[in-house]
């Protein structure tokens, strides 16, 4: 059963990064993005206001509010490797409505990400969020992305979380045997999102005793 903090919300594990500088004083515990997740949600990496890296079970995900590039796919990568990297996973994108396709460098350095990752990557799922232009012009430059890969994985490209629910949980299970909850994981989602939203610093602390 999670933990509550003294705001009544589920307190979160923050994992104590080197990546992310101080930002000044701490925000209390029900303060900030973090202290609507759960305790087995893991932020890995944040920059506020642009993107978001997190782990959940042996599920990966990374929300994008900003237009990614390069410096920011190289943060991406060095989580991902960081202690031997994360083992037999799925993989998880988001991105945010009307952020145009990531830099070109970006484009090729998650290429190669993926490639890299291949063999332990069992399923892909990126969220494009939106319907128009901007939309249309990332699907469009994730579609070169899924043909450059070399599809060693299951991937899929969806328009919103609640289509991650009926898709994601059952190839997960038949390929890891780990069990994952679909309403659970588009909760976990969608708190994601909102930090890589959210303008506030990242905490750096571990998780309160009580």
């Amino acid at each position: 059963m999670a933990r509550l903090n003294r705001g009544g919300r589920p307190s979160i594990r923050v994992a104590e990064r080197p990546l992310t500088p101080s930002l000044g004083p701490r925000p209390g515990p029900a303060d900030g993005p973090e202290a609507e997740a759960t305790e087995d949600t893991e932020i890995l990496d944040r920059e506020p206001g642009k993107f978001c890296f997190a782990r959940w079970k042996n599920v990966v995900m990374q929300a994008w509010a900003a237009q990614a590039d390069a410096a920011d796919l190289a943060r991406l990568r060095q989580t991902l490797t960081r202690g031997g990297g994360f083992g037999i996973r799925s993989s998880i994108t988001i991105v945010a409505d009307r952020l145009p396709p990531p830099t070109e460098a970006a484009r090729l350095a998650f290429i190669e990400l993926v490639n890299n990752g291949a063999k332990e990557i069992v399923c892909l799922a990126i969220i494009v969020h939106g319907t128009g232009f901007a939309s249309s012009a990332l699907r469009s430059s994730i579609t070169s992305i899924r043909i450059a890969t070399g599809r060693a994985f299951e991937m899929t490209v969806l328009a919103s979380v609640d289509e991650l629910g009926p898709w994601l949980p059952p190839r997960h299970v038949e390929r890891t045997g780990v069990e994952i909850d679909a309403v659970r994981l588009c909760d976990v989602v969608r708190h994601v999102e909102r930090v890589a939203a959210s303008s506030a610093p990242m905490l750096s602390r571990p998780p309160r005793d009580g």
